[in-house]
């Protein structure tokens, strides 16, 4: 794979991390070989990866709508308005805003923390690292880290075709906390209300797979209404696609 790189005009090639990526069959139970991450694309292989939903619920807060952080600091929008006086269930997520500096996506909205399967480590494992480095999140909050859902899509572009599997978290974060990154993989992080959510999706502001995790958040706590949508069983298909060789 090394010679390809030097001589292959693949761009799948041209964005190689030096990072390993385990090959599975039959959801991971079996491991054939690890190949440089950059190759899966080209090669079409089921790539693994985790999403972090941070969320809180509260009635009393200090943030504003749209607040912004960056490097730990909160940037607060012209909107008067606190977030517990724009939505009525007041429960709202903590998104990621890609470094410009990232090889893809540069600058879109991500999940808190995600990132692909390190070779090695377990789903949680995983989790728990992206939700440290990229989030700052103190080892005794990752007590809440629960693995809610397992989506399974094909997404094909320029590099390549690509059979993803994500393991899906839900993190309830105390109101307070604000996170910040450490390894420079987010740009910073802004705080929004779940009506702000649906109009992001909408506006295709999000990484793809990692809207495709939010929307799976507003399904599972009803933020959605599957009986009132029209689209849920089409979307539903997307997100639990029968892949070859899991």
């Amino acid at each position: 794979m090394q010679d390809l790189r030097a001589t292959s005009p693949f761009k799948a090639l041209k964005g190689w991390r030096n990072e390993d990526y385990g090959v599975y069959i039959h959801n991971r139970e079996k491991l054939l070989l690890k190949i440089e991450r950059s190759a899966s694309n080209l090669l079409g292989v089921i790539r693994y990866g985790v999403h972090v939903n941070g969320f809180f619920s509260s009635r009393c807060n200090y943030y504003q709508k749209s607040d912004r952080v960056t490097n730990g600091n909160l940037h607060s929008s012209d909107d008067p308005k606190s977030l517990d006086q724009t939505d009525p269930d007041n429960v709202f997520m903590w998104l990621g805003i890609r470094s410009m500096n990232k090889p893809t996506w540069p600058g879109m909205l991500d999940n808190m923390a995600a990132g692909g399967l390190t070779y090695g480590l377990d789903a949680v494992e995983c989790a728990r690292k992206e939700c440290q480095e990229e989030a700052s999140v103190p080892a005794h909050m990752l007590d809440k880290l629960t693995l809610v859902n397992q989506l399974s899509y094909i997404f094909e572009d320029e590099r390549g075709v690509c059979p993803q599997i994500e393991y899906c978290f839900d993190l309830e974060l105390p109101p307070d906390f604000i996170p910040v990154s450490s390894d420079g993989e987010v740009d910073s992080f802004q705080l929004v209300s779940i009506s702000e959510i649906k109009q992001l999706i909408f506006d295709e502001r999000f990484k793809s797979n990692s809207a495709l995790v939010v929307l799976d958040f507003l399904y599972r706590h009803k933020f959605i209404d599957k009986d009132s949508d029209p689209r849920h069983a089409e979307i539903q298909s997307l997100m639990h696609v029968n892949l070859p060789l899991d």
